[in-house]
């Protein structure tokens, strides 16, 4: 995933480590932050390439993406994988998931 401008970029995996930074994007989520202090609200616009991504793909990486940025446990596996990366196993996050 790449952040910028209040936007969300998601890539595949495989082209991802092949285009980097220029890889097409599977799914890209903007946010509108317009009533986020007045409302304590961010509303959400998701498109998904259909060539790339499918809607229940889609819909699982935003919950993911809700849940590792707004649970303040998940979370700290976001910042340390930023702040510590030669600490970050990624094991970490398939045990957090169950899915390891």
């Amino acid at each position: 995933m790449n952040y910028q401008n209040d936007t969300a970029y998601f890539a595949r995996m495989i082209e991802y480590k092949k285009f980097k930074e220029n890889a097409p994007h599977a799914l890209t989520l903007k946010h509108y932050t317009e009533l986020m202090d007045s409302k304590h609200i961010v509303l959400v616009r998701g498109q998904i390439d259909p060539d790339r991504l499918d809607v229940k793909e889609a819909q699982f990486l935003v919950n993911q993406l809700k849940l590792y940025y707004m649970d303040i446990n998940y979370h700290k596996l976001v910042r340390k994988f930023h702040e510590r990366p030669n600490d970050f196993d990624y094991n970490d996050i398939l045990k957090s998931s169950q899915i390891g």
